[in-house]
């Protein structure tokens, strides 16, 4: 992800923007998923890696636990000259969740912040991370005006129907 998709991920503008070129293209909804083509990264349970390629990067960075260790190894795979490819004829069964069932919502929230910050401040630096701080700052707001808007709309409710 580009620091303008996580941002806009981040501040729930994907869903008010959805055609917006920053999370469309991360997302990759722009291409027939029954093609085959380079992409930029594939979810984790799906990937395939030569040894030389590992032998060139390095393992997945063991300070990312879970959610952008893939990501993060599929940038430093790219930036090393090699490629990622997408092949639709290839068919791997996924049984999601199994990690993630043994955390509750709170746990598994902060895991993906701190892996992704983690991510943005290794490849993005300091500048950018504290763009996506500021966005969390607005991220709050957001959520703190729905709530404030749902409170206030169910009181006059409430007022008009007693």
């Amino acid at each position: 992800p580009t620091l303008g998709a996580l941002i806009m991920r981040n501040l729930f503008l994907e869903q008010l923007i959805p055609g917006n070129p920053w999370t469309r293209r991360y997302l990759m909804r722009d291409w027939d998923h029954h093609d085959e083509r380079e992409v930029d990264q594939p979810m984790g349970a799906a990937l395939l890696v030569r040894r030389a390629a590992i032998d060139n990067v390095g393992f997945m960075d063991d300070h990312i636990y879970m959610f952008f260790d893939e990501v993060d190894w599929c940038l430093r795979i790219k930036r090393y000259g090699w490629r990622i490819r997408y092949f639709p004829e290839a068919v791997v069964t996924h049984h999601g969740g199994a990690s993630i069932k043994k955390s509750s919502f709170l746990r598994l929230s902060h895991m993906w912040n701190k892996s992704r910050d983690y991510f943005v401040k290794k490849h993005f630096g300091p500048a950018a991370y504290a763009a996506l701080l500021a966005s969390e700052t607005g991220k709050i707001a957001i959520v703190g005006g729905v709530l404030a808007l749902v409170y206030f709309t169910f009181r006059t409710v409430l007022t008009i129907i007693n």
